[in-house]
């Protein structure tokens, strides 16, 4: 069931915010797309917000998907619970996607578990990345758009991201992650992109 988006673009007035995009994303693919911030905010929004955008524009199985229920959205200014430790996190969250997992493997593949009785507050940057990067192996979906996932964490941390990618790749997922460095996107898709006020052209 692959993942169409036809004209996906925006206009507000007499400016032209997003150029129309087309694309199609398969089962088991990653698609990166180099962009620059004010760019990528203007694709997430018309999945995420602006739902009046999305008729007949994004569609999946021959049906219009709307809004961002049916997928999973990690966005760079994504938060935690700062009293909640790692552990408690993830058990929320599979209790707020009703998915019934092995908590500890979760905490391991993402190199949380010496750190999941620790205060979130008291977590790295990098460490929280990686409770995000959790949490997108706890939803129910086979879609899934990151964006700027690897700005500014460690080496530890990218490399338990290609694991995460690993992992929804097994499950046949489709993935969409934004970046903002080109080297960065062809190091982990399958597909490259970049989207400018110019063009939106394919790289490889």
């Amino acid at each position: 069931m692959p993942l169409h988006f036809k004209g996906f673009g925006k206009v507000l007035g007499n400016k032209e915010i997003l150029s129309p995009i087309d694309l199609t994303i398969n089962e088991n693919e990653i698609v990166a797309i180099q962009a620059d911030m004010e760019h990528m905010n203007a694709f997430l929004s018309l999945i995420q917000e602006d739902r009046s955008y999305l008729t007949n524009e994004l569609m999946m199985n021959g049906q219009s998907l709307q809004g961002c229920e049916a997928l999973f959205m990690y966005r760079s200014t994504m938060g935690e619970y700062n009293r909640l430790t790692p552990e408690q996190h993830v058990r929320f969250w599979c209790d707020l996607y009703n998915e019934n997992v092995d908590i500890d493997s979760v905490l391991t593949l993402t190199e949380l578990d010496h750190i999941r009785n620790k205060k979130s507050k008291r977590l790295t940057i990098s460490e929280k990345k990686r409770l995000q990067f959790a949490r997108s192996l706890l939803q129910n979906t086979t879609i899934f758009i990151f964006q700027e996932p690897t700005y500014q964490i460690d080496l530890q941390s990218k490399q338990v991201f290609n694991r995460v990618l690993n992992e929804l790749r097994k499950k046949n997922a489709m993935v969409i992650v934004f970046t903002s460095s080109l080297e960065e996107g062809i190091r982990m898709a399958t597909k490259v992109f970049r989207l400018n006020s110019r063009a939106y052209k394919k790289l490889n």
